[in-house]
Order: C-alpha cells, then sequence, then structure tokens
C-alpha cells in the first residue's frame, strides 16, 4: 500500500486538534456573512408560497429563510427520478412561511429570465441533482449553505425536512427567534445561544468598514488553519510512509527467516524418514 492510497482511502483520520481549530473558525464565518448580508441588502421578507424560482427572485424568496433547493436541468436522469417526489415534497410545505422547498433548473437556455446557469454557477453546482439547504441570503462568497446527501424518496425528504428545517439555523436573521414560535416543538427554545446571540449583536452594530475587515480577519485565520493543517498532514504522511517502509521490510525479512526454518524442518522430517527405512530394512536382514 503506497502513501498516497493511504491518505486516498481515509485510512488516516484528521487529528482531534485539527478540527477543532477548523470548526469555530468556519462557525464565526458563516455568522459574519450573514451580518453583512443584513447590512448590504433590504430584509423585508416577503411571504414563502410555492414559487418558480428563479435568478432574478431567488434572493428575495428566500432572504433570512429556512431552504431546501433541488438545482437540476433537465437531461439529468436522477432528476427525473426524483421529480415527482420533490414536487410532492414542495406541496406538502407550501403552506410554511418560513420554509422554502424549490427547485431551481441549471439549464443554460435562450430565455433570459429564466436562465439560472449564473445562480447556479454562484452556488457551486458542478453537477445535478445538487440539493441545498440552510439559511438563505446569499451567494458566492457569502454562500453557506450545506449539501443535502440523504435518501430522495418523499417520505425520507419530508422526514429529514421535519426534523432539521423547522429548526431555523442561528444567524442574523433570527437572532432572536425562539424554536417554539414557528415549528412543531412546544419548547420555546432559542433558535441562538446567548454566546451566539451577544457576538452577533456585537458585529451587527460594526460598520461596514469594520464588518469587511473583520471577514478578511478571520479569513485569513482560516486560511492560516488550512495550511497548518496540511502542513500537519504531510508530516503525518512522511511519518506513515517511514513506518509503512519499515513495516514491509521486516515482513519481507520475517518470510525469509521462516523459509528457511520450513526448509530446515521439512529436510530434517525427510531425514528422520530415511532413518526408519534403514531400521526397517536392518530388522528384516536380521529375521533372515
Amino acid at each position: 500500500m503506497t502513501g498516497s492510497t493511504f491518505l486516498r482511502r481515509g485510512h488516516l483520520l484528521c487529528p482531534r486538534p485539527c478540527l477543532q481549530a477548523l470548526f469555530p473558525i468556519a462557525i464565526t464565518s458563516a455568522f459574519l456573512f450573514s451580518l453583512l448580508i443584513n447590512v448590504v441588502v433590504n430584509i423585508d421578507i416577503v411571504d414563502a408560497k410555492t414559487v418558480q424560482l428563479t435568478q432574478s427572485n431567488f434572493d428575495a424568496e428566500t432572504r433570512g429563510k429556512s431552504i431546501f433547493i433541488k438545482f437540476c436541468t433537465t437531461s439529468c436522469p436522477h432528476c427525473k427520478d426524483m421529480r415527482i417526489a420533490w414536487e410532492v415534497l414542495e406541496e406538502e410545505w407550501e403552506d410554511n412561511d418560513n420554509i422554502i422547498i424549490g427547485s431551481i433548473n441549471c439549464d443554460d437556455t435562450n430565455d433570459k429570465a429564466n436562465n439560472n446557469v449564473q445562480l447556479c454557477t454562484e452556488y457551486n453546482v458542478v453537477g445535478t441533482p445538487t440539493v441545498l439547504y440552510g439559511t438563505g441570503g446569499g451567494t458566492g462568497e457569502f454562500n453557506t449553505l450545506n449539501e443535502y446527501a440523504g435518501d430522495m424518496s418523499f417520505s425520507k425528504l419530508n422526514q429529514w425536512a421535519k426534523k432539521v428545517l423547522v429548526v431555523p439555523e442561528c444567524s442574523s436573521f433570527n437572532v432572536d427567534l425562539d424554536k417554539g414560535s414557528d415549528s412543531d416543538n412546544s419548547n420555546d427554545v432559542d433558535v441562538c445561544t446567548e454566546l451566539e446571540k451577544t457576538r452577533l449583536k456585537e458585529w451587527m452594530a460594526l460598520s461596514m468598514e469594520e464588518m469587511q475587515q473583520m471577514i478578511q480577519n478571520v479569513q485569513m485565520e482560516e486560511k492560516n488553519a488550512q495550511v497548518d493543517f496540511d502542513t500537519k498532514m504531510k508530516d503525518l504522511q512522511a511519518l506513515y510512509d517511514e513506518m509503512n517502509q519499515y513495516h514491509v521490510l521486516k515482513k519481507a525479512s520475517i518470510k525469509d527467516e521462516l523459509k528457511f526454518l520450513y526448509s530446515i524442518l521439512h529436510k530434517t522430517n525427510n531425514n528422520g524418514n530415511d532413518n526408519d527405512d534403514d531400521d526397517r530394512q536392518r530388522d528384516s536382514n536380521d529375521e533372515l
């Protein structure tokens, strides 16, 4: 097994400190991007029913809401397979004003009004179907949506939506919202923790220039964390290669030793059989 195969198959687990270092930076970046969106755009949110999402209305229809969006093309066979399940899912949730479940056609068409290629690119859609979820309100570098990778049947999609979408993500759009106010949950648990509320409200008081500078600082911190992670992974890879080489050579040496030992054992057994034949021959001669 080579070193590259070793890493590609994922046998080398990421050290826990590396993940612990990267996770809070990613969370901070998501909060800051949601704040910047609130500063840049007017957050007058329209009521959400079943609407045809396009590049022109996507931001207005989804901003600040929990969204579950399917990006597809007409030629994609998997998109065709899940079309009915997704349409039923859209109808199931069409009366919820705080959740948007919709579709985006990523076909490159001559119809400029319904050409959503740029939107699909901004959300980093490189293959279809791609299903994203999270809080609407940012594309490109402000995109903080996650990719759904579960079962595409209606029952599983609906079950997942009831579990995840009804609980809004903490962001600047819903810093004071509680889970019980807009979901089936009976407990009035705040969407944001007290620490998240404090941080968000402090950051919401920043000017545009201060916000942009803070984002740059956090992005630099994220970049440095990635460099540190890559360096440590490279060191681990070198250590693995060294240990693997020692292991291969050690096994080869042991195999050679066993080969010699087995040959000696085989020779000893053969000599023993020859001696037994000689003894039987002598006994036969004595009888005569």
